[in-house]
């Protein structure tokens, strides 16, 4: 399977809800927020959007 193929499949299985989205900051620390806003952006490159508000507690996101 390919990858856009792939990345179509995962998003097509996503109804609603919430999300938990993770990334890795520069100097190794770990940040995880629970988002509802949630979307598709791109196929090639698969990218996906997360609306954060800019006031979180966790500025180094």
């Amino acid at each position: 399977m390919s990858l856009e193929q792939g990345f179509k499949d995962a998003l097509a299985c996503w109804a609603s809800g919430v999300c938990v989205v993770t990334t890795k900051s520069a100097d190794g620390l770990m940040y995880g927020l629970t988002v509802s806003s949630f979307s598709s952006l791109s196929l090639d490159p698969p990218l996906i959007l997360v609306c954060i508000d800019n006031r979180n507690r966790f500025p180094g996101m």
